[in-house]
């Protein structure tokens, strides 16, 4: 048909096809003296004995497809000549076995020599007589894939191009690769800037190619603004979109264009026809084209080389990226594109070098085999982050890059829930260890049983003498208050970790300062008041004057007044600057070894200006203490079965020297010695209230299980031997009392011994005729013990109450509180 075009027709320049046909084309054109403007890139196609003069290229020359490639590859690797290359390539064909070899041939000038080896087969043959082609057999194809990557070998960093045809060859090929674990740079593929890539679109990302254009070029000419915008062009005016070709034939009708206007350019009377006509005037227009230079076209710049062939710019390189702009994209399929990465002043994107695929994991990441063997996809990213409570370290060892698990957290660590930790953290919080909560909360249930134990003992005996005189609803107060107080080591025991919910602690450091003070004011508030009454009885007693009753009321009232008082500096503290719980930093420390780092940190109740509101209530507390010591030591004279001066005293030392010893220590220790600070704070709190408990009732538990000697009354026993109020002679002994004559018994071994049988006997008969005056002293008194123990009606003169005020104040004393018994 092209002949017969020529014989008819006669045209001036024949319009190349773009086909593995074109060869047929080259004869042609020479027998018939016609410019050919072939679309044909293999450089054999201009040089091989077939050609001839009329053969022009206006394609980019095909050999140079891989190049761009190779030169990323070079400039990444830089002076290292020991990088893996594998070319592998049909030989049956001159546009595959062109373009690879030219890279084999560039690695070889650029010293890749021992590393580098060229794989090609023929597709047409049948290497095992079975009747399939090789480039159909599979088992021949894996053999070939083999070859450039096995199963057996280091599989990492090998950079790959593969100049193939056809869709079996392609996938069986990269179906081999993906099954030995290969990891390569980089994969150069002639197809994947065919329609190959688009029915394999999962396959395609990261991997290079190279052609004639690609639509993100911005070459102009005098007509349209780009090629792509020329395509557009197209699209509107045919209703179809047409190829790249389209492309390449508008370039090469372009070019003839040029040809002519440069050649008849200046020419006053340009006699077309004819030189078309004329085979020498021809030939000076065919010689023109040999010097055509054209710096702006839509193919970019062009002009011609000794053979004739477009060498105005180099290829397109492409690699299969995501733009920038779409990196949020979800779509696997679409996020993709096949982006423009040479020539450099047109390009849209680096080279991705190497693939991600053989990459060195980031730290805190690690080599999924998984993704390896089963991802479509040969080249994406073969890496996956550590899972929770692994990691993988930030360091320079490639080993750890490269592994394919993750090392555990050691024992204690962790990665907070994280995935893709470098180092595993440890927080090493200090928290008051389980053991020494169980020492607490033993020490708080000891307190609570002893508290309860001798509230039940009390109500028992509430009708003994000692349990009497020691008035039983504040004994029972003061069971009430280390109960109260204690269970501020519950409080103490509530603690939050770095990653805790603070609430509980929070609450718990906020009733912290009520629990204890309350107890604590409760305790010695009652023991107080139940020595201020005793003190005013005996105060009564010792003046032989009556007086006003102190009445339960009255030291119900005391009791509410000094917890008022302790209320008006804890509410305001509570208000305006709680105790809320607040976690300090020590520091951190790393453990590169272990791939550990540690925050040490401690946790306190604390508050802006502690000292500023426990200043007051330990005031507070110094009073009331120091008073209540003192009313004890007024009433000292009386028999220790009734009173707690001795006692309480030593209670108070007691209490005293836990916060002398206590307060040093939890200032050496300081306050991030959380352990210590614990163990001292609950012996404070703890331990005193367990020595008040027992220093107040272990006594009278004494006491009362020893009862009285015989012969000896409740009047008797009140005071101490060699007390300055006991009076022998005025003794009091109740009318039906045994007292055998010459007794000697002790009531104790610091109480007074039983009086003589007659003594007594001269006593009773004594006091019945005293006044009842002496009665009236003694009221208060009286209200103490009234209840279960009534005193015996006596009549009294006034002229017997002068009688007996004469006697010592000691006797007068004496007789008047037996009276009440």
């Amino acid at each position: 048909m092209l002949r017969i075009l020529l014989e008819d027709v006669k045209p001036n320049y024949i319009l190349g096809t773009r086909s593995f046909d074109a060869a047929l084309e080259r004869p042609i054109a020479g027998e018939y003296r016609t410019m050919l403007l072939a679309q044909v890139g293999p450089q054999s196609f201009y040089t091989s004995s077939e050609s001839n003069d009329h053969i022009f290229g206006a394609h980019i020359p095909s050999e140079g497809y891989g190049i761009p490639a190779f030169q990323a590859l070079r400039f990444a690797v830089n002076t290292d000549r020991q990088q893996p290359i594998r070319i592998v390539y049909r030989d049956r064909s001159e546009f595959f076995y062109s373009t690879c070899r030219a890279v084999y041939d560039r690695a070889m000038e650029e010293g890749f020599t021992e590393q580098t080896e060229a794989i090609e087969y023929n597709p047409n043959d049948d290497h095992d007589q079975d009747g399939i082609p090789n480039q159909d057999d599979i088992d021949f194809l894996q053999g070939v894939a083999d070859q450039a990557c096995s199963g057996n070998d280091d599989n990492t960093g090998v950079a790959i191009w593969a100049c193939l045809m056809s869709d079996t060859e392609v996938n069986t090929v990269l179906e081999r690769w993906r099954h030995n674990g290969c990891r390569f740079n980089m994969l150069w593929l002639t197809v994947a800037s065919w329609a190959w890539a688009q029915r394999f679109p999962d396959m395609v990302p990261y991997i290079q190619s190279g052609g004639q254009w690609h639509k993100s070029m911005k070459y102009s000419d005098e007509y349209f603004d780009s090629g792509q915008a020329m395509l557009d062009h197209m699209t509107r005016q045919f209703g179809y979109v047409p190829s790249y070709s389209a492309l390449g034939a508008y370039h090469a009708i372009y070019l003839m264009y040029q040809n002519v206007r440069k050649f008849f350019q200046g020419k006053d009377h340009p006699q077309v026809a004819q030189v078309f006509a004329s085979p020498a005037q021809y030939e000076e227009l065919r010689r023109s084209m040999l010097d055509l230079s054209l710096p702006h076209t839509l193919y970019g710049p062009t002009s011609f080389d000794e053979h004739r062939r477009n060498a105005g710019r180099g290829s397109a390189g492409m690699q299969w990226d995501v733009p920038e702009q779409t990196t949020t994209t979800t779509n696997k399929t679409d996020k993709f594109e096949l982006l423009l990465v040479s020539p450099i002043d047109q390009a849209t994107t680096a080279v991705r070098f190497p693939a991600p695929a053989a990459r060195a994991c980031p730290p805190g990441s690690f080599v999924n085999a998984s993704k390896i063997f089963n991802s479509t996809a040969l080249l994406e990213d073969k890496c996956d982050v550590c899972p929770v409570d692994t990691f993988q370290p930030d360091d320079d060892d490639d080993n750890h890059h490269n592994a394919y698990t993750c090392r555990p957290c050691p024992e204690g660590s962790g990665t907070d829930g994280e995935t893709g930790a470098t180092i595993c953290v440890q927080l090493q919080d200090n928290l008051v260890s389980a053991g020494l909560h169980v020492f607490g909360y033993f020490v708080m249930v000891v307190v609570f049983c002893l508290a309860i134990g001798f509230a039940v003992w009390t109500i028992i005996h509430r009708e003994d003498p000692v349990v009497r005189i020691g008035q039983v609803e504040f004994l029972l107060l003061i069971c009430l208050g280390p109960i109260i107080s204690s269970s501020s080591i519950a409080l103490l025991s509530v603690q939050a970790g770095s990653l805790d919910d603070e609430s509980n602690a929070n609450r718990a450091c906020k009733a912290l300062p009520w629990l204890y003070t309350t107890g604590w004011m409760l305790q010695y508030g009652s023991l107080s008041a139940k020595s201020y009454r005793m003190y005013s009885t005996m105060k009564a007693a010792e003046t032989m004057q009556g007086g006003r009753t102190v009445t339960v009321f009255d030291m119900y009232k005391i009791i509410v007044m000094l917890l008022l008082l302790n209320w008006a500096i804890v509410i305001p503290w509570h208000i305006v600057d709680p105790l809320v719980w607040d976690r300090q930093d020590r520091g951190v420390a790393v453990d590169t070894e272990q791939g550990v780092l540690t925050y040490e940190s401690y946790g306190r109740c604390s508050c802006n200006h502690f000292f500023s509101w426990a200043g007051p209530i330990l005031a507070l507390q110094v009073v009331v203490m120091a008073v209540t010591n003192y009313l004890l030591y007024t009433i000292r004279n009386v028999s220790d079965r009734y009173q707690e001066s001795k006692y309480v005293a030593m209670a108070s030392a007691y209490a005293c020297e836990f916060l002398i010893v206590g307060v040093p220590i939890l200032i050496a220790v300081g306050e991030n010695a959380v352990a210590a600070s614990y163990i001292v704070l609950v012996c404070i709190v703890g331990l005193s209230d367990i020595g008040i408990l027992l220093m107040i009732f272990a006594p009278k538990v004494l006491y009362s299980r020893k009862g009285l000697p015989e012969g000896v009354t409740v009047g008797q026993s009140i005071f101490k031997r060699g007390s300055s109020h006991r009076s022998r002679p005025n003794s009091h002994i109740e009318p039906n009392s045994h007292i055998e004559p010459n007794s000697n018994h002790d009531m104790e071994d610091d109480d007074t011994p039983e009086p003589p049988a007659k003594e007594a006997a001269d006593s009773y008969s004594n006091y019945n005729n005293r006044s009842s005056s002496a009665v009236a002293s003694l009221a208060s008194l009286t209200s103490i013990v009234k209840e279960g123990v009534a005193a015996e009606p006596l009549e009294t003169t006034s002229e017997d109450f002068r009688e007996a005020k004469k006697q010592s104040e000691e006797g007068a004393l004496v007789n008047n509180l037996t009276l009440q018994w």
